[in-house]
């Protein structure tokens, strides 16, 4: 707040056209309250008889970003009053001003509508793609399909024997591997080398979730293979700047893309080396 004298030229009404004299040269009509003008702004009164302030509005933005980026600086840009007088703005008659403002507008007003559109369609697409990953977790998506099955006497692998089958794979394919480690260093095995087997955790089946009927818990840890398909963070971090990047090699799936839920890979590349 000011409480001070000031000159009544100061003055910002609601509705009128200012614009920022620093950094990116912005423009566009005060919608708060009586307000006094700060230094570096500057205030367009516009002859209405002579031009109509909402196409000078939407005439002045190009012309201002255009001077930008022809105005050098080592910090902060700065436009001066003398610039803004010197600006030559294309000059139609007073209608057909009004004309291409009122055309303007309601061309914004249907873009406004359309993101308004596209925004309310993401939500609904967001709610919907919650919906159909509980549905799916829950077995109601193939909810039909166990009942056609059941109803045909097509008998369907419970998920407990499934999961025993995967868990004695694995013990069997880690035995292999290790067998050969052995062969391979010329040593024989070591007593207790069996126990050695690492054994996922199993899942506490008191859960408030009635899974569907042939349905069973189990850890992720259970789910994948342990040397192959480890759970791991990128090997980058913090360390990877964008100097590694390189025109070919591998593509980097960051942070970006999980933020975004993008799924495809990012634009920049990192050399083997790296």
């Amino acid at each position: 707040m000011f409480d001070g004298d000031f000159d009544k030229s100061y003055v910002v009404k609601t509705g009128d056209f200012l614009v920022g004299m620093d950094g990116d040269f912005q423009c566009g009509f005060w919608r708060g309250p009586p307000a006094l003008l700060n230094q570096r702004v500057c205030k367009l009164i516009a002859d209405e008889s002579k031009i109509d302030s909402h196409f000078l509005a939407y005439s002045l933005p190009g012309y201002l970003n255009l001077i930008n980026r022809n105005t050098p600086s080592i910090t902060v840009k700065h436009l001066s009053s003398r610039t803004i007088q010197d600006i030559p703005l294309p000059f139609p008659p007073i209608d057909a001003q009004r004309d291409i403002a009122s055309k303007v507008e309601e061309l914004f007003s249907d873009l406004d509508a359309g993101v308004a559109g596209l925004e309310r369609t993401r939500a609904k697409l967001k709610r919907y793609r919650a919906s159909v990953l509980k549905a799916a977790v829950e077995g109601r998506l193939t909810e039909k399909w166990r009942a056609e099955q059941k109803a045909k006497g097509i008998a369907v692998e419970p998920a407990a024997k499934l999961l025993d089958r995967i868990l004695a794979e694995r013990r069997k394919n880690w035995e292999a591997a290790q067998l050969k480690k052995f062969a391979d260093s010329g040593k024989p095995p070591p007593k207790g080398w069996e126990k050695k087997h690492p054994v996922p955790a199993l899942v506490d089946s008191a859960s408030e979730v009635t899974l569907p009927e042939s349905w069973c818990w189990a850890h992720i840890e259970q789910l994948i293979e342990p040397e192959k398909h480890a759970l791991k963070a990128g090997p980058f971090g913090s360390a990877l700047k964008k100097s590694f990047y390189v025109p070919t090699g591998f593509k980097i799936y960051g942070q970006e893309q999980v933020i975004r839920g993008d799924p495809y890979f990012g634009d920049y590349f990192i050399s083997e080396e790296k």
